[in-house]
C-alpha cells in the first residue's frame, strides 16, 4: 500500500516539475494577490502553504531570494493575470495538498 501511495506521490510530482521557475514566481504572485480575498480558516492556511511552497521552488530553481523577485510592483503588475492564472493556480495548489495527504497517510502508516 505505501509503495503504491509513494509511486502516485512520485508520478504526480513528476507532472509538477514541468511548471518553470516563472509560472511558480506567478502563482505565488496569484496567491498574494488573492489571499485577503480568501475566508479565513482552513481554505487560507491552504493558500499561505502553498504560496510557501512556490516561494521555495523558485529560490530552488533560481537560486535567488525572493525578495529580488516580489515586491510591491511585482504584486501590482500581476493583477491584469488574475483571471488566467486563477485557471492555473489552484490546480497546482490543490495537487500540492493531495501529495501532503497521501504522505500523511504514509507517514501514519509508518507510525510517524
Amino acid at each position: 500500500m505505501a509503495a503504491a501511495v509513494l509511486m502516485g506521490l512520485s508520478s504526480v510530482a513528476a507532472q509538477a516539475q514541468t511548471a518553470t521557475a516563472q509560472d511558480d514566481l506567478d502563482c505565488a504572485l496569484w496567491s498574494i494577490a488573492v489571499l485577503d480575498k480568501v475566508p479565513d480558516g482552513e481554505m487560507k492556511q491552504g493558500v499561505r502553504m502553498a504560496m510557501i511552497w512556490l516561494v521555495g521552488r523558485w529560490e530552488g530553481t533560481t537560486g535567488k531570494p525572493i525578495g529580488d523577485a516580489i515586491n510591491a510592483e511585482s504584486v501590482a503588475a500581476i493583477a491584469p493575470r488574475i483571471g488566467q492564472l486563477s485557471a492555473q493556480c489552484p490546480q497546482r495548489m490543490m495537487d500540492f495538498g493531495a501529495r501532503m495527504q497521501a504522505l500523511r497517510g504514509v507517514l501514519e502508516a509508518a507510525g510517524k
